[in-house]
This record gives C-alpha cells, structure tokens and sequence, in this order.
C-alpha cells in the first residue's frame, strides 16, 4: 500500500495526532497523580501502561502514523494492510464502547483529563473507524481471514 491516497493519509494524520495528545495529557495526568500519593513517576508510568485504553491508543497512534508519514517503509506498508488495519479496529471499538457503556461517569472527570479522555474514548475510536472505512477497500477481507 505504498500508493496510499492523500485522503487516506490525512485522516491517518489526524487519528495519530488525536491519539498522541490523548495519550500525552493521560501519561501527565498519570505521572502527577502517582507524584501526589507519594509514588514515584516510574510507578506512575507503570501505571499508565497497564489500561487497555492507553495501550490500543497507543497501537492506533503507531499504526495511523505508520500509514500517514511512512507509507512506503516496511511498517507503514504492514499497517497499511486491509487486514492489519481490521486486526485493530475491534479493540478501538471496545474501548469506546466499554467506557460509554461501564465506565463513564464512574469518577468525576475535571481540567485537562477531560480532554484526554474525550479524544481517547471518543474521538480516536470514531476517527479510527472513518480511517478504516476510507483505507480498506469494501470486500478486500476474507472471512477466513478474520480470526
């Protein structure tokens, strides 16, 4: 897919972008809040690390940054697979469904940590499944091929 369409590469640039500052504001907000209790900013990490949220953002961000800035390097051509790009969808949707469905309003969200959870329960599953609409050609996927 090294041919990869403008249109498809900047809605892959806008995904990487929303996923990047999402994630940048929660690994903020994670580090300050471990530093509050008296943690360190590695534990903070740690713990930033061990959400499903931060970690399918996180392949996301690789993923459409691959495609939008690389296209024709081995990764950029690997996420741009129709079925990579499939692979991942799944678990963007989770995300945002889980949290709408379980997990919003469970803590009060205020300041800057609002932010960074609207783009990454929100806006990053949304954008992702606009970019898999406009990058994966309709029927370019095998049933057999979605396990």
């Amino acid at each position: 897919m090294s041919d990869v369409r403008s249109s498809t590469r900047i809605i892959a640039a806008l995904v990487a972008c929303s996923a990047l500052t999402g994630l940048g504001i929660q690994l903020h907000q994670s580090i300050e809040m471990s530093l509050a209790r008296g943690q360190s900013a590695v534990e903070g990490f740690w713990i930033y690390l061990a959400f499903f949220t931060v970690l399918t953002n996180f392949l996301v961000f690789i993923a459409t940054l691959s495609v939008a800035a690389m296209p024709s390097s081995r990764m950029g051509r690997w996420f741009g697979r129709p079925d990579a790009i499939t692979g991942i969808a799944p678990s963007i949707v989770i995300v945002g469904a889980t949290y709408h469905a379980i997990l919003a309003g469970m803590h009060p969200l205020h300041g800057i940590g609002v932010i960074a959870n609207s783009l990454m329960h929100d806006a990053v599953p949304l954008l992702f499944l606009v970019f898999w609409a406009v990058a994966v050609p309709r029927y370019s996927i095998a049933w057999r091929r979605a396990a």
